[in-house]
């Protein structure tokens, strides 16, 4: 019995590679999960998931063939959300290591290819298994001088016509190419570049400072670190129980990195504070993270930032606690409450800089 034909198509992150290799593992990893999460979220076309595989998404629908508006709207969907979280991390990114500030450079391609594929168990999942599957993961490797592009094969054109008024109508212009393969000869194929749905990513909002408070609680010292040494402890949520002794717990998505927006929990003497990551502008030649503390017992908002700075071969850290009071309440207690908050300004300093002098 003739098998009927079958829809493979694979979103693959173009610069995978060199961004793995050139930068820090710890954040690049979760930045790529996030990403192919984008990718498997934006699948319109309801497409099975056959596997992850590490810059890649193998998606397949059996005994499906979708017509060129199907195609043509699945594409653009995940392409743009794809540049739109780019975009939405570059805005509103706090770190400053090579993964978080090279992660706008990734790219997006497709390999979309119509075949024939038996299922084959592995760890009690059936996969996809046959030379149209070999076929579609050869031409991720290929000879177009691209990095965003949709590559159809020559399957797809027998049904899905070049001529078609959506592709160009969408796309402006199909071009033809093809690469010889040892294993598979030459292998021709259709392709259209991507690049201008950038046009279609949404801006975002320009970016917002919080008000900066009269009179804020200051605390200020040297630490023996490298001010970028210093940045990655305060502001990786990873380290924040080693710096803050005084919290019994912290709650956060371990898999994603932390920016502007970002909400994690802190437990302190059995009370539960919700915080978020905010920006700021100290002044250029300085790093700054900062956090936003709601409804705290004396303030309606206390925002915390730690100003860092080059002191030598060292750095001088400064914190600053601006807290947006609550009528009488924060006026009455306030000289109390800025004793209590400096007094944990004092600890958390030389917490983070023992632990910034000694870590690796």
């Amino acid at each position: 019995m003739e098998q009927t034909q079958s829809l493979i198509c694979i979103p693959d992150i173009s610069g995978y590679t060199h961004f793995i290799q050139q930068t820090e593992i710890s954040h690049s990893k979760h930045i790529i999960s996030e990403l192919l999460e984008v990718i498997i979220n934006s699948n319109k076309l309801e497409l099975e998931v056959a596997e992850v595989e590490g810059d890649a998404v193998f998606f397949y629908r059996e005994d499906f063939i979708p017509t060129p508006e199907e195609l043509s709207d699945q594409i653009k969907i995940m392409f743009i959300n794809f540049n739109a979280h780019l975009e939405s991390y570059e805005h509103y990114r706090i770190c400053h290591c090579g993964a978080c500030s090279t992660a706008s450079n990734l790219g997006l391609k497709f390999v979309v290819h119509l075949g024939t594929f038996d299922f084959t168990m592995i760890n009690k999942r059936n996969k996809p298994y046959g030379k149209d599957v070999i076929l579609a993961h050869r031409l991720l490797k290929n000879s177009i001088d691209h990095s965003e592009y949709l590559l159809l094969t020559d399957n797809m054109f027998e049904v899905f016509p070049a001529d078609s008024p959506v592709l160009k109508n969408e796309f402006k212009e199909i071009f033809k190419g093809s690469t010889n393969y040892k294993e598979l000869g030459e292998i021709s194929y259709r392709y259209i570049l991507l690049t201008p749905l950038h046009d279609e990513v949404r801006e975002l909002p320009t970016k917002v400072h919080p008000y900066k408070y009269k009179n804020p609680v200051r605390y200020s010292g040297l630490i023996n670190a490298s001010k970028d040494k210093v940045y990655e402890i305060a502001s990786n949520l990873e380290y924040r129980s080693k710096i803050n002794k005084d919290a019994s717990e912290f709650k956060y998505e371990i898999e994603r990195v932390n920016r502007v927006g970002f909400v994690h929990e802190c437990v302190i003497s059995n009370r539960n504070y919700r915080i978020q990551t905010v920006s700021n502008d100290f002044g250029d030649n300085r790093l700054v993270y900062g956090e936003l503390v709601e409804k705290t017992f004396a303030a309606r908002k206390m925002y915390s930032y730690t100003i860092l700075e080059d002191h030598g071969s060292g750095t001088k850290l400064q914190y600053e606690v601006h807290l947006e009071p609550i009528p009488f309440i924060t006026w009455i207690v306030s000289p109390l409450i800025r004793l209590i908050i400096r007094y944990r300004l004092k600890n958390l300093f030389f917490q983070l800089r023992e632990f910034s002098e000694r870590i690796e």
